[in-house]
């Protein structure tokens, strides 16, 4: 029950802004069977930083959290951070999400989190 009330509950604050509002500069969110965001695609590159995505399309257990791995670049004008989702501090196997950015902006955020019902 918990589980269905976090999907839905994402699900609202994802998309009241467009339905309220109509507002076309949000970005295309793609969701997961879990109701949590797989891809994140921007029409414009921004600066949009990984706390700011957490807080705007996650709504998780506090004991859930993130680390952040070192980036690495792919092409001179691209790079690649990548956040491993942690359980009380255990990482999650399989886990996390990863931002694309160009010329110093997010352009992409793709990944997964796992829910564990414990």
């Amino acid at each position: 029950m918990k589980l269905l009330f976090i999907i839905l509950l994402n699900f609202v604050l994802l998309f009241h802004h467009s339905i309220l509002f109509g507002n076309n500069n949000e970005p295309k969110v793609s969701l997961s069977a879990n109701g949590f965001p797989f891809a994140v695609e921007f029409s414009a590159p921004t600066s949009l930083s990984f706390d700011e995505f957490r807080e705007k399309y996650l709504i998780l257990d506090p004991k859930i959290s993130f680390d952040k791995i070192p980036h690495r670049q792919s092409r001179k004008d691209v790079t690649h951070e990548k956040f491993v989702q942690r359980y009380n501090g255990i990482p999650v196997e399989g886990s996390g999400y990863n931002l694309h950015y160009i010329d110093g902006k997010v352009f992409l955020l793709t990944g997964t989190i796992r829910i564990l019902l414990i």
